[in-house]
């Protein structure tokens, strides 16, 4: 496998050659992207899943209209179909996994019942961020059983990304919780980007504000506050460990409010600077 860094990007990364990881992952990257990027018209040999993270971009495909893209998309892409990137608004981010899709197919063949044609979109499935994620953690990580963590990370992508596409209104889990605090927990785990207050949040679900903040409480044993902070270092600590940002840049791209305040935080859950967490992270 071999990591390239493209200069046109702000950070990021591509990794061509992962068939040598595992014979159904071809390509993975991610990247941050500065206003007005374009792609020209390109297409691939195998199936490529886009996720949009952050900002807005408008992609066009051979034969179909121009559609908009913001925070919580998807695209799924065939092969050999022309596709390109019409505009960008502002900083953005993406991830993308390229990957044999008829290997994974036969290797479950329950997956083979589920038709994937051409050029697909999914909008406000931002659930589906983690599992892009995790391939590329579990792809870039050198750890013991990576390649079954790889296929199984994989296997997660591919299963979630056509249950959204069959059905991408069921993407809420049936747990026993109260509605509002399972809903709470979806936006504060998907949405952690955004500013987000108790009085927002409770409008956001439907409860007061003291009601909201007594179920969660009960049901969680946390805050809402904590669990919105969690959420955000956890996000916080994969970019340190795999991009090159700023940690002001970090904590903006967090939903942090400063890259003091931050620093703060981070120390305070860690025990230790955002900075020295990133230089363990790659010794």
């Amino acid at each position: 496998m071999q990591l390239l860094r493209p200069s046109e990007l702000k950070s990021g990364f591509w990794a061509i050659q992962a068939q040598r990881l595992i014979p159904e992952l071809i390509d993975f990257g991610q990247a941050w992207v500065f206003p007005g990027f374009e792609l020209n018209p390109h297409f691939h040999r195998y199936w490529e899943f886009f996720f949009q993270v952050d900002g807005e971009t408008e992609w066009a495909c051979m034969g179909q209209a121009p559609v908009k893209f913001k925070s919580g998309s998807i695209y799924c892409v065939g092969p050999n179909m022309n596709h390109w990137m019409l505009r960008s608004v502002g900083f953005h981010r993406y991830l993308i996994v390229s990957l044999d899709l008829e290997l994974v197919q036969n290797r479950i063949p329950e997956l083979r019942d589920i038709a994937v044609e051409g050029f697909q979109i999914v909008h406000g499935v931002p659930h589906l961020e983690n599992y892009f994620a995790e391939v590329l953690k579990e792809a870039t990580t050198t750890q013991k059983y990576r390649e079954v963590g790889l296929r199984l990370a994989l296997d997660a992508l591919v299963v979630n990304v056509l249950r959204a596409l069959r059905s991408p209104d069921l993407t809420s889990p049936d747990l026993p919780t109260h509605p509002a605090v399972a809903r709470a927990l979806q936006l504060l785990s998907h949405r952690f980007r955004e500013p987000w207050t108790l009085e927002l949040l409770a409008q956001e679900v439907g409860v007061s504000r003291a009601r909201l903040a007594a179920l969660f409480s009960a049901e969680t044993g946390s805050t809402i506050h904590r669990t919105l902070v969690k959420r955000r270092i956890a996000a916080a600590e994969e970019l340190l460990r795999r991009s090159d940002l700023t940690i002001e840049e970090i904590a903006n791209a967090c939903g942090f409010q400063t890259g003091k305040h931050f620093a703060q935080l981070f120390h305070s859950q860690n025990g230790c600077t955002p900075r020295k967490f990133r230089a363990q992270s790659h010794a």
